[in-house]
């Protein structure tokens, strides 16, 4: 994905290590890795897992959730 993004001079998001996540390398607990992600990674949306079938799932970050749910508070209190 990232040579064809270079090549269209596309943007491409940073592909990540567990290590990068909080996760053990030897972890292959869905939980475990669920929680990292959510947890540990302030500042950051969220990640695509993708998958060698093809098959991609999003997670968003706690802290990505918490400042939408403050925005939509303020919005709909106007």
């Amino acid at each position: 994905m990232k040579e064809e993004a270079d090549k269209w001079k596309v943007p491409c998001v940073k592909a990540r290590t567990k290590e990068d996540l909080g996760v053990g390398e030897s972890s292959n607990d869905f939980k475990e890795f669920q929680y990292a992600v959510r947890e540990k990674n302030i500042g950051l949306e969220g990640f695509v897992l993708r998958f060698d079938s093809g098959l991609m799932l999003k997670i968003k970050t706690r802290w990505y959730c918490d400042i939408n749910k403050s925005l939509d508070l303020v919005s709909r209190s106007r």
